[in-house]
């Protein structure tokens, strides 16, 4: 980076400018064409004011610093602007990136010092210094390996204008390259003052002040005066111009350089702005032209003997109830509303810039999916407006038909918001207008954002999948409707919740309330509460092409038996053969087989962009402590136990967290390293350390929560303030206690991390249920009890699908037996009894499950007659408060509606119970003699692994 030149240092040898791309130092103020060596006092203040806002992401940085290493850089511009040039100057001089030494199309005079414009006129009125041609001055900074800005074209304003001026550069460029022995790298690039979605047709304000994406002079200034706050300057996939030319074989190469810079810069275009905006009746009436959604129509009306114009018209009526109306000023005043509210709830929310680039990335692969985790109502609300803040046009997004009612249905459906009823599968007119509907949104490129949960999770944790938008989407990929879908994982972490009253209420059997204007009303009382920090993390995206094309590669692969291997399902069951996925019927085995492992990758995305908060672990360290209440210290050593776990198993750190462990890490790496390492001597039991639970760690378990102690201490305080906790303080320490009410609040929160101890929780419920009747157990006899109990609970976890079961029990055996949890003799182990407090632990982490399915089992059994499904649940729900008021329930948490569901299924698909409808009521019944033996075989099998019996 040059320094700045001492004001009043007029010595007429200016110093050269240090170059970091290898090319030949030049002499500063020769040339108008050029970026400024220096800003003058009111620019650079000017600068810092405004320029300075201007968002520039770490990742393009680094890509810039790399092509300046591996060759010659050329910027591109979609249009000439002083005020852009200006701004790339300010940030290539603050990052320390080469300077352009050539601009083609615009001069900087102006913006020289005085003495040095005056200078340089009268140098050219003497004849002292001749104009050079534009094209020869830009093949000078080339052959010298300087950098170069050039401008696709100018802008047009009041009819005039529009004019390309890549051709002549583009040819020079090409003729530079066959000459030189470095790459020349060409990267387009955008600096967005004020996001827009391009419009079908151009307006008369387009005519006489430029395109958005060329903006005239006035246009630019306009933009910059009321967006320079959320600016922000994005790079485009470079184009290596050496590579173009060994591949060129016609002697083409200008011609097709320049069509590959507007073809990425038409990419770059969609992933910022998205595609062009049309309105909802525009949409509609796309779709009704349709000629495959026309034909549908037609035979869903010859097979229910209808007239083919009743069923259009009821699929306009659909069409005209569930589409989006996306408007940007909308969305623009949405955010205005969100940065006062948000700023009143949270006290910082987080976005990963990683994330932001991945999810830039795959904008200029394909039409983007986002499927975030489903916590609260805040969640669509927060995902729109993160995107929006930072210049990526927010989704499309999938909302129940239950948020339609006014106002807000009118503001959600402005701010993209699409309308769907929560089932629709007996009414085939609707399914095939959301699915034509659907398929335009992803085929005109339209970011779509939907919940594969389905509704809100309650107890915190991932639900599992449901598959029908999913399924659609691989349809339309696989019927080359849209190409190269990206489905993008986002997590949502929160360190408490807006909803947690009315969780409350209904996990404890109360009627879900419905959303309606009151509600509305009732919602502002969130502004005057605090609720934590907030983290937005994008995961890896998923390209459903590839996983297609890895699943369906050939006639001769075995893919789709990899498929059914991978799920525990038959392959006998369809054996038919498919060259091509684009064959497969919409009802084959092997397309939902594939959907269905694409939504737990999809699920698996989610839960590793989960983060670990405070409120997670101070919920499962209060939740899981075995009395009735817990000291401070045995809390924080149990904390430092958990985020020794969970980063074991790849959760992700909270940043507060982060920051707090990464200013201790050189003291918490040394005593992590000596444990570790009496952990593998003989000598450990000498140590004076072996009466601990944790062994030689314990000492690194408290270091860890010391340090993260202050941000543990303010979540027991905001619990304490929530009325979740009873806290007592004495002289020498303080003790937690968790409300009885409140337990199954408190739970959600641990229930955010859960995912990542599932496997622990799992083999130590196991081995602690095989111990207690012995004093040693089997290897095979802990893997099938755990075997066991992952199949009862697969509705409540998403289990990795790159991985079986066997493998995962293996590997948490493995570390059981490292940390000397366990000590094994071949397939035969003991649990030394001062480490078992530590499996306890984890043990109690899973046991409200396993009570509640035990609470289920107990009710079930007593049926008599058929009985509604909700009443029958709250019945076991006042059973499980008795039995907790009574000693004999460890989790009252237990007792939640969400989890009591769950365990109806289970005992269905055992054939223990009927579950049917009449009308909107569920029903249960007792499967006659047959299910109550299947229950009492159940019940005293469960018994033992309860903590009361």
């Amino acid at each position: 980076m040059v320094a700045d030149q001492k004001p009043g240092s007029r010595s007429g040898s200016e110093p050269k400018e240090e170059r970091r791309d290898g090319a030949k130092s030049f002499v500063p103020w020769a040339y108008p064409t050029a970026m400024l060596i220096r800003f003058g006092l009111f620019l650079r203040l000017f600068a810092r004011r405004y320029f300075d806002r201007v968002r520039v992401e770490p990742g393009d940085l680094q890509r810039l610093q790399e092509l300046y290493r591996e060759g010659v850089v050329v910027h591109v511009l979609p249009s000439i602007s002083v005020l852009d040039t200006l701004v790339l100057n300010r940030i290539f001089k603050k990052e320390g990136l080469p300077l352009a030494r050539f601009l083609g199309g615009v001069r900087l005079i102006l913006f020289w010092p005085f003495w040095r414009r005056t200078t340089y006129r009268l140098r050219r009125l003497f004849g002292k210094r001749a104009a050079e041609e534009p094209q020869k001055r830009f093949a000078q900074v080339l052959s010298e390996g300087g950098t170069s800005l050039l401008y696709v074209k100018r802008p047009k304003q009041f009819l005039l204008g529009g004019k390309s001026l890549l051709p002549p550069y583009v040819e020079t460029l090409v003729e530079l390259q066959k000459t030189m022995e470095k790459p020349i790298y060409v990267v387009p690039e955008f600096v967005v003052w004020k996001q827009s979605v391009p419009r079908p047709k151009q307006s008369i304000w387009d005519m006489f002040f430029g395109d958005p994406d060329a903006p005239g002079a006035l246009r630019k200034l306009f933009s910059f005066l009321r967006h320079s706050r959320r600016a922000f300057y994005s790079v485009g996939e470079p184009i290596n111009v050496q590579d173009l030319l060994n591949a060129d074989q016609e002697g083409h190469a200008a011609e097709v350089l320049r069509t590959e810079i507007l073809r990425r810069f038409n990419i770059e275009r969609r992933a910022v702005a998205g595609p062009a905006l049309k309105r909802a009746s525009q949409i509609r009436d796309e779709i009704l032209r349709n000629e495959d959604f026309d034909a549908e129509l037609m035979n869903l009306a010859a097979e229910q003997n209808r007239s083919i114009s009743v069923v259009k018209k009821e699929a306009r009526g659909y069409l005209k109830e569930m589409t989006a109306d996306f408007s940007l000023r909308m969305v623009d005043f949405l955010c205005l509303v969100l940065t006062f509210a948000f700023k009143r709830m949270y006290g910082q929310i987080t976005v990963d810039p990683e994330g932001i680039t991945r999810v830039r990335e795959a904008g200029r692969n394909g039409p983007v999916i986002y499927i975030p985790c489903h916590r609260s109502h805040v969640d669509y609300l927060v995902l729109s407006y993160v995107l929006h803040l930072h210049g990526i046009v927010p989704p499309h997004i999938a909302a129940g038909s239950n948020l339609k009612f006014f106002p807000v249905g009118s503001l959600f459906r402005r701010g993209g918001a699409f309308f769907i009823r929560r089932s629709f599968r007996d009414n085939k007119v609707y399914a095939a207008s959301f699915r034509a509907y659907l398929r335009k949104l992803v085929k005109e490129g339209v970011p779509v954002e939907f919940f594969i949960e389905g509704g809100r999770s309650r107890t915190g944790k991932t639900l599992p999948p449901r598959y029908g938008i999913l399924k659609e989407l691989v349809l339309t990929e696989s019927k080359g409707i849209a190409q190269n879908i990206q489905v993008i994982p986002v997590g949502l972490s929160y360190e408490r919740v807006v909803e947690d009253e009315a969780y409350r209420k209904e996990l404890t059997g109360q009627k879900k309330t419905k959303e309606s204007v009151l509600g509305v009303f009732k919602a502002f009382g969130v502004l005057f509460r605090k609720y934590g920090s907030l983290k937005v993390t994008f995961g890896e995206p998923l390209s459903i092409a590839e996983e297609l094309n890895q699943s369906f590669p050939a006639p001769e692969s075995s893919a789709s038996e990899s498929v059914h291997s991978e799920l525990g399902t038959d392959t006998e069951s369809s054996s038919t053969n498919y060259t091509h996925y684009s064959e497969l019927p919409e009802s084959d085995l092997h397309l939902n087989l594939f959907v269905k492992r694409l939504a737990y990758s999809v699920l698996r995305g989610i839960n590793d962009c989960t983060m670990m908060t405070s409120t997670s672990l101070v919920a499962w360290g209060l939740l899981s402590h075995p009395r009735r209440g817990v000291r401070q210290e045995d809390l924080l050593t149990r904390i430092g136990l958990l985020i020794t776990e969970l980063g074991k198993n790849q959760v992700r750190m909270a940043p507060a967290l982060e920051s707090l462990m990464a200013a201790r890490r050189a003291t918490l790496d040394k005593l992590r390293q000596e444990a570790d390492e009496a952990l593998g001597r003989s000598s450990v039991i000498q140590m004076g350390r072996s009466d601990s639970e944790y062994g030689p760690h314990k000492q690194y378990y408290e270091a860890i929560g010391e340090a993260v102690k202050p941000l543990i201490l303010e979540t027991l305080q905001s619990f304490n303030d929530a009325r979740y906790l009873h806290v007592e303080v004495f002289d020498d320490t303080t003790v937690y206690l968790v409300r009885a009410e409140q337990r199954i609040v408190v739970e959600r929160y641990k229930n955010s991390v859960i995912h990542g101890l599932v496997r622990e929780c799992l083999l130590a419920m196991a081995v602690c249920r095989a111990l207690e009747t012995r004093d040693t157990v089997r290897q095979s006899t802990v893997e099938t009890d755990c075997a066991t109990v992952s199949r009862l609970l697969k509705y409540e976890f998403v289990y990795d699908p790159g991985e079986t079961f066997s493998e995962s029990f293996a590997k948490t055996w493995e570390h059981f037996l490292k940390m000397g949890w366990l000590e094994s003799d071949g397939n035969v182990a003991r649990m030394p009894k001062h480490r078992a407090p530590v499996l306890q632990f984890f043990r109690r982490g899973l046991i409200k499950f396993v009570e509640s399915y035990h609470l289920i089992c107990v009710r079930a059994a007593r049926l008599d007659r058929p009985t509604e499904e909700s009443e029958f649940i709250l019945q076991a729900i006042r059973e499980g408060e008795k039995r907790y008021s009574a000693g004999e329930l460890y989790a009252r948490e237990a007792c939640s509606t969400v989890t009591m569901k769950n365990a109806l299924l289970i005992f269905e698909e055992m054939g223990a119970i009927r579950r049917w409808k009449e009308g909107r009521k569920s029903l249960v019944q007792l499967n006659g003699e047959e299910g109550l033996e299947i229950l009492n075989n159940f019940n005293s099998h469960m018994a033992s692994w309860t903590l009361w019996r």
